[in-house]
């Protein structure tokens, strides 16, 4: 079996990380298996690279922050004339699975398909809730989702997003959920070794890993840390972005550098590392498809509080699930404030992530694949 899967980059996150640990695991079996990126993006090739990973560039073109709904737009127009190269690229290589990533893959992929002789098998992975459309816009997707075997749900939510939309078709869709690789997390050193190693402070450590923008709303952070008036309380707040001067103006403002700390872009071999000396993982973001560094923090057993707007089944039970930001900070407040009941949420946590290792969701795909 050879597969092809086709997206379009933004910088390294938890899509991309997600296809990298997918890749590696089918590589283990003897699939081969190849990344065709629409579009550029120099920190997935490195990663690409370093796993050996075979890929392809379509394009050039990189996103210097988290793209919105209009640049994806932009970019699906500056790539239509750039299907007569993926044809060509899927004619040379000869896969029998082509599997979509997102838009605008979902729409490309048909279109560079068309007309061929022997066609692979065409599969479609929605990563996000997908919300309602007016009536052209809903039945030109439709045209194009009828193109694929099935449409391949990461949650159980995109799935009822994606039925709820496209009743017609739904036969056709699927939840199969992301997952990560727990190995990554199986960590030797003590969370005081790597205090000392990564010059963190002693304490009580709550971190939050993300993009720097508006949605992710590490702002909120920032009132968690006001709320909760203790000196041996710290919040690391890692990632870069296009918020990362306002969030610095802002915590200087209210007096925090000393328990606020914003750490900038930390590469993605290196957040183990981070997770795991810390406490508490607070992730105050308003929108997620599938929140991949929440599946991260629960794998190095870190108690997490999150928005009831990102919460999905798939997290299970044990997952702190508030339902405004005044419970928020009561959650946060409370797992400060008691160490058992940090660890043995963070313990129910580590067992709960199991299920959603790569390696059984690599299976899950194949299944998918060979019927």
């Amino acid at each position: 079996m050879k597969i092809l899967s086709i997206l379009s980059p933004v910088k390294f996150g938890g899509g991309e990380r997600l296809l990298l640990d997918q890749g590696k695991v089918l590589l283990e079996k003897g699939i081969e298996y190849v990344i065709v990126c629409l579009n550029g993006s120099s920190e997935f090739e490195k990663f690409l690279n370093q796993e050996n990973i075979k890929y392809f560039n379509l394009t050039d073109i990189e996103f210097k922050q988290t793209p919105t709904r209009k640049e994806y737009l932009f970019l699906f127009f500056k790539l239509l004339p750039k299907i007569f190269k993926l044809r060509k690229l899927i004619q040379k290589e000869k896969p029998n699975i082509l599997l979509s990533n997102g838009f605008p893959a979902v729409f490309l992929v048909p279109l560079s398909v068309l007309f061929l002789k022997v066609k692979p098998k065409l599969f479609y992975v929605h990563h996000s809730q997908k919300q309602k459309e007016n009536f052209l816009i809903r039945n030109i997707y439709l045209w194009f989702l009828r193109k694929y075997e099935k449409i391949i749900a990461v949650s159980s939510a995109t799935t009822d997003s994606l039925k709820s939309v496209f009743p017609e078709i739904k036969e056709k869709i699927l939840t199969i959920p992301n997952g990560i690789d727990t190995k990554r997390f199986e960590i030797k050193e003590s969370k005081e070794e790597l205090r000392k190693k990564l010059n963190l402070p002693d304490g009580i450590l709550g971190i939050c890993v993300g993009r720097l923008t508006p949605f992710k709303n590490q702002k909120f952070l920032i009132k968690v840390a006001k709320e909760i008036k203790r000196d041996d309380f710290y919040i690391l707040i890692v990632g870069d972005g296009d918020e990362y001067e306002n969030l610095k103006k802002e915590i200087e403002k209210e007096k925090l550098e000393d328990r606020v700390r914003l750490l900038g872009f930390i590469p993605s071999d290196e957040i183990p590392y981070y997770l795991k000396a810390s406490d508490i993982f607070l992730y105050p973001s308003l929108k997620e498809g599938f929140g991949i560094v929440v599946l991260e923090a629960m794998a190095v057993g870190l108690p997490v509080v999150i928005f009831k707007e990102i919460y999905i089944e798939e997290f299970g039970n044990n997952i702190l699930v508030a339902n405004s930001e005044e419970e928020f900070v009561s959650y946060a407040r409370q797992l400060v404030e008691s160490k058992s009941f940090r660890e043995e949420l963070g313990s129910k946590l580590k067992q709960d992530v199991l299920k959603l290792d790569i390696r059984q969701v690599a299976e899950k795909y194949l299944e998918v694949f060979e019927k």
